[in-house]
């Protein structure tokens, strides 16, 4: 009772509060901006520093093996081609760092702006350039950012994102140099999941837990870039599922009884469950399948249990960012509704050899957000899903 009071009634009341307080005396942090790092870095050599880390490279990837019938997939879907861009490392004196995306702002005022090209995310969108924040607080330190957006709220961000970008701050020059981590404040339901940051490797740094309006002044900020392509950020290089399997496949716990054929059940989430699910676990497990509620397992827990896992059925959510645990050969079958497909899981499951299908069910309008749409499951269109999951199946 006090947990749903805090999130219905006290954060929206202070998060009204702090805006109302922000327009009378809070400031715009950042006013225009840099086209890129290198770029400031090329004009201000005496200021900044710039290292590549991995060269750029192109990749491809098959699209997926098994389509529903009647349905017509995003363009996206059928790109094999990839340009992946170099990934690189940066450092700025006498920079700051806003915002829970670790903004990055240079000495004369301006946005460095990391050529995220979508939505939201254009340099004239970024809140830094938009809303007032809180003077800067001075950390007379040396800070690395890797925060990143929803990195402290969404499980595949965490995974895709936060995580990787570490591994590359480490890599660099600069890690030595560094005091102090600037990374997104963990939501409740992720808190336990902070001890990844220390398994990459933290080696002493202090940690500063950035939330929406954290804005800060450091003796030299650094940071890396973003871990997907500009405009694409569903794309991630295979460099960051080789990362995340060396680092954590050997924390896997699986269950104690083989769990060859499992049901990713998004019942117990607030928005995209499968409204006709007894129907679709009546049908699943006449095929061998077992539903699983990843919320009752531990992070070693869902690795051990992906990484075991044969054949994986479920409704499109973070949950799916464990097929980087899977061994080649799987098979997942992805449900969505026909008002959302996204391509982060196909893609995932390309990079870690594991075969990829999808079902399009109905989208049923209990939210207004099309993302967050309920889906219903055509039986016919199940049954002849689990035809081609089940096909030479071991």
């Amino acid at each position: 009772m006090i947990g749903q009071w805090k999130r219905w009634v006290w954060r929206p009341l202070r998060r009204y509060g702090t805006r109302m307080a922000l327009r009378v005396w809070g400031r715009v942090p950042a006013q225009g901006y840099w086209e890129s790092a290198e770029s400031y870095w090329r004009h201000h050599p005496d200021q900044a520093a710039y290292q590549v880390l991995m060269p750029a490279h192109g990749e491809t990837l098959d699209p997926p093996s098994w389509i529903g019938p009647d349905t017509t997939l995003p363009p996206s879907f059928y790109q094999r081609e990839f340009a992946v861009p170099a990934a690189f490392c940066y450092r700025i004196n006498q920079g700051r760092v806003a915002s829970q995306y670790g903004d990055v702002i240079a000495p004369d005022g301006r946005l460095i702006y990391d050529g995220w090209d979508e939505p939201g995310r254009r340099p004239q969108e970024c809140t830094v350039c938009t809303l007032p924040f809180p003077p800067a607080k001075l950390l007379n330190q040396t800070v690395g950012t890797i925060a990143s957006v929803r990195g402290g709220s969404n499980y595949y961000h965490l995974l895709v994102d936060v995580l990787p970008r570490l591994y590359l701050l480490k890599q660099s020059q600069f890690w030595s140099q560094i005091d102090t981590i600037y990374v997104n404040r963990f939501v409740p339901a992720l808190q336990k999941l902070q001890p990844l940051l220390h398994l990459v490797g933290l080696e002493g740094k202090k940690l500063f837990w950035a939330d929406a309006y954290s804005h800060i002044q450091a003796r030299a900020v650094v940071a890396i870039s973003l871990t997907g392509l500009p405009g694409m950020s569903y794309f991630k290089p295979g460099w960051v599922f080789t990362f995340l399997r060396e680092t954590f496949l050997s924390l896997a716990q699986p269950p104690e009884k083989t769990q060859p054929r499992i049901y990713i059940s998004r019942s117990r989430a607030s928005f995209r469950r499968v409204l006709n699910e007894p129907e679709v676990l009546e049908i699943l497990r006449t095929w061998g399948y077992q539903p699983v509620w990843l919320e009752d397992l531990s992070f070693a827990q869902q690795v051990g249990l992906f990484q075991q896992a044969q054949r994986i059925v479920a409704p499109h959510g973070a949950g799916l960012t464990n097929l980087v645990w899977c061994q080649p050969g799987a098979r997942v079958l992805e449900f969505f509704s026909s008002n959302y497909q996204p391509i982060c899981y196909w893609r995932i499951a390309r990079q870690v050899g594991v075969d990829y299908g999808c079902v399009v069910g109905q989208g049923v309008l209990t939210h207004p957000d099309q993302r967050q749409q309920e889906i219903w499951i055509d039986r016919r269109h199940l049954t002849q899903a689990l035809a081609w999951l089940e096909a030479d199946a071991v």
